[in-house]
C-alpha cells in the first residue's frame, strides 16, 4: 500500500517537473513541490524500498542549481541545462514509477 503511494509521488514529482517547463509564467512554484515530494520519498526509503533514490537528490541538486541560475545573469546555455536535466529526470522518474527500468 505505501510503495503504490510512494510510486504515485514518484510521478507527481516527475509531472511537477514538466509543469515547471512547460507552465513557466504561472506563479506556482512547481519545481519547489516537486522538491518538497522528493524529501518525503527520500525519508520514507528507509523503510521502504525506492527504486533508484539518487534521482531525488538529483531532483533536488537541480533545484539549487535553478536558484542559482535565476540569481545571476544567465547565460541561454546554463537555462538550457536546466531544461535538458529536468526533462531527463522527469522521464527517468515516471519510468520509474511504473516499472518500466529496474
Amino acid at each position: 500500500m505505501m510503495v503504490q503511494r510512494i510510486r504515485k509521488m514518484q510521478l507527481l514529482c516527475a509531472i511537477c517537473l514538466i509543469l515547471q517547463l512547460v507552465c513557466y509564467r504561472w506563479l506556482i512554484p512547481f519545481h519547489l513541490i516537486a522538491v518538497g515530494l522528493s524529501i518525503i520519498v527520500i525519508i520514507n526509503q528507509k523503510w521502504f524500498k525506492v527504486i533508484q533514490i539518487q534521482y531525488h537528490f538529483y531532483l533536488i541538486g537541480l533545484y539549487f542549481y535553478r536558484l542559482w541560475v535565476l540569481s545571476i545573469e544567465a547565460v541561454y546555455l546554463l537555462q538550457i541545462i536546466y531544461v535538458v536535466f529536468c526533462l531527463y529526470i522527469a522521464v527517468m522518474l515516471i519510468l520509474f514509477s511504473f516499472h518500466c527500468i529496474l
